[in-house]
This record gives C-alpha cells, structure tokens and sequence, in this order.
C-alpha cells in the first residue's frame, strides 16, 4: 500500500506495486506546484550590502593594510596577519626579556613574569645620567655617568683638622679683612687651610687688639705724659747717654723712659753747665759742700745736713709739681722763702744745720738740694 511524504504529501508507491503513469504525474504536478511558489517568493527577496549594524552581501578581500569596513578577508589575509602578530609578540617577549635585564642591573628586582603595567613604573623610576658633569666635578674615586657615560671622579678632598699651607696665596690684604685663594677641591666645613707667615704672631700686636679671636700680647703704654717707663737699661758715652726701651707700643711717641739716678742733680753739676737742651743747669760751686736727698709720704722726716746751708731747694716730681726754697741772709741771720704748685711742702724746726721736712704722699717724690754758705 503506498504512504505520501510528510511535507508535500508526495505518493511513494510500495515495491510491489506497478508503475503508475497517473501517480508519477501527480507527483510531479505537486513538486511544480511548490517550485513555482518558492520562485515567486525568492524573486522578491533583496539581500543588502553589508555594513556595521545591517547584515548583508560582502566582497572578499586579501589585503592586511586595507581601512574599509564593507569587505570580508581571507584566509590568506587572516594568515599574513597572524604571521606579523606572531612576530610582534616575540619581539615583545624579548624586548620584555631584555628589560628586565636591564633593570636587574642596576639594583632594581624585576622579572618576566611582571606584566608591563608592572614594569613601566619601575622604568620610569629610574634617574636618567643627562647632566654636563665632568670627572674634575666629582671627588675622587667616586663613580658616577653623565649623557656620555659613566666615569671616575678626580676632585681632590680637603679634610682633616689642618691643611696647613693649603691656600695657594693672598689674593689682598685690606683693613680688617684678609683675602685667600684656595687650592681647588672639596672642602668639608671642618678643615682649615692656613697660609704661613711667621710675622703674623700675638706678640707683633698691641696687647688690647684681638685679632681673628686671638689676643696680642705687646705691652701698651699707655699715652701720658706721666706714664713714665723705667728703662731696660743705660750705656755712657761721652756727650750721650743712651737707654734701653722696654718692649711696648708707645702711643704716639709721647710716654716717658728713665731710670733712676739719685747723683744726677744740679748740685753735681759745675754752676753753669747746661744739660739735655738746658733741662739740666749745674749749680756745683767747686770748694762748696752741697746735700740731695729723697723724701715720699706723710712722714715728718729730720735732717741734719752737717753744715750752713745757704740755700735749700725742695722740688716736687709732678710735672706741675709743687716748689719751695729757703734763702739764709748773712747780715741779719734769718731766712725767707716762697713757694708755689700743688703739695708745696713745708720746713719746720729750722737751724743752721738741720731741719724738719713734712712731705705730703699726693705730691709723689720730693727732692731736697742744699747748698753751703759761702
């Protein structure tokens, strides 16, 4: 018996069945049928060109470089494609490689398992050598690079508590200030260079001038006309007499050396002759006796001077120092006497012979001359 099939309802006759003309027709009929439905329904169809966001028909294409987007490529363009992919990824692998090398070799831990993203701030954390330094510009023995390459630095290093002579020289000396040149190098703030010259000692300076923070040590005098220095030492010759200085700065050349002498007085002097520009005028009458002494203090003192006086000359050491003098008159055997400055001393219990002199302190040293009576 035959059966139709599911879709068209076609007859298939059963293998024992004969041919039959009308059965095949029929058939036929049917297929004819549906083929000319599905030829109305497929010349009504239009297929699009294809873009980005519509389906439709594309061209093939084998070009790698191409910017269109309306063409399909081929397996020969997708295999050209690959082969530079492929190529860029081991060109990265080994630029990776090499980087990470790289950055091993100068203290920064890297490896090739880090992505990029690791990498790059690693990199970029690395100082650049692009300065003008040269090796004269850093201290000896210390490594260092800069645009071209690294090199060995040859500047000296001045350390130490003292240099000693380490300034090539004075450049200037001016009033309170002394300019030096150094030698070139690297100084640390804690060493001093000097330059030497034995001249420069506290000893040279006057002893109230500090200089660089040290004291002088030469005596000062100072300039008073009764600053009076006791000199160091005398030489005789005739018509001089010379003394010795004692080491000092005499201010304006105005102090005053001398040493003392009790015997240079003008009752050692023959009467007339003068002395030092006349400061000294001798009184010595030859055949006469004479008397000097020395009084300080506030001490009445009695002196018995072993003859008659004649005259008696008292003379204070001050500069305007006070003065007395007594005169004996022959013909009426009394005495007068003037006096004059500040601290004029005074005679008392006067005779031929003797006499009592009352010195006063603040008058500094008086000075007695008596003369015999002719």
């Amino acid at each position: 018996m035959p059966i139709n099939t599911p879709n068209y309802g076609l007859v298939k006759p059963d293998e024992t069945e004969f041919y039959d003309v009308e059965v095949s027709n029929g058939n036929m009929d049917i297929i004819d049928t549906q083929l000319k439905l599905v030829s109305e329904k497929v010349e009504g169809i239009t297929i699009p060109d294809a873009s980005l966001i519509v389906a439709g028909k594309v061209m093939l294409s084998n070009a790698t470089n191409g910017s269109r987007e309306n063409v399909a490529p081929t397996e020969k363009a997708l295999g050209l494609v690959m082969k530079e992919a492929t190529a860029g990824k081991q060109a990265g692998i080994e630029r990776k490689n090499e980087t990470v090398a790289a950055l091993n070799s100068i203290g920064i831990p890297s490896t090739t398992n880090e992505t990029w993203a690791q990498l790059i701030p690693k990199i970029a954390a690395v100082i650049r050598a692009t300065g003008a330094a040269t090796a004269a510009d850093v201290l000896a023995g210390v490594t260092a690079s800069n645009k071209n390459g690294p090199f060995v630095g040859t500047m000296a290093k001045r350390v130490g508590a003292y240099q000693g002579t380490t300034m090539i020289g004075v450049a200037s000396v001016t009033q309170g200030v002394i300019d030096v040149m150094p030698y070139k190098g690297y100084w640390d703030g804690a060493t001093y260079g000097g330059i030497s010259d034995p001249n420069f000692h506290p000893a040279y300076w006057r002893s109230d001038v500090k200089m660089f923070g040290k004291q002088g040590t030469m005596p000062v005098r100072n300039p008073d006309m009764a600053d009076q220095i006791y000199a160091s030492s005398v030489v005789y010759g005739p018509g001089s007499l010379y003394m010795g200085i004692p080491n000092a700065h005499y201010l304006n050349g105005i102090n005053w050396a001398y040493l003392s002498e009790p015997n240079l007085n003008p009752n050692n002097v023959r009467a007339g002759v003068p002395m030092f520009n006349g400061q000294l005028v001798g009184t010595l009458i030859e055949g006469k006796k004479f008397f000097y002494g020395e009084y300080t203090g506030d001490t009445m003192v009695d002196i018995n001077i072993g003859f008659n006086w004649q005259i008696i000359q008292i003379q204070s050491s001050l500069l305007d120092g006070a003065y007395t003098v007594y005169r004996y008159d022959p013909p009426t055997g009394k005495f007068s006497y003037n006096s004059g400055g500040s601290y004029s001393p005074a005679l008392y219990n006067v005779t031929n012979t003797s006499f009592s002199l009352q010195p006063y302190g603040p008058g500094g040293v008086y000075r007695i001359y008596v003369y015999e009576r002719k």
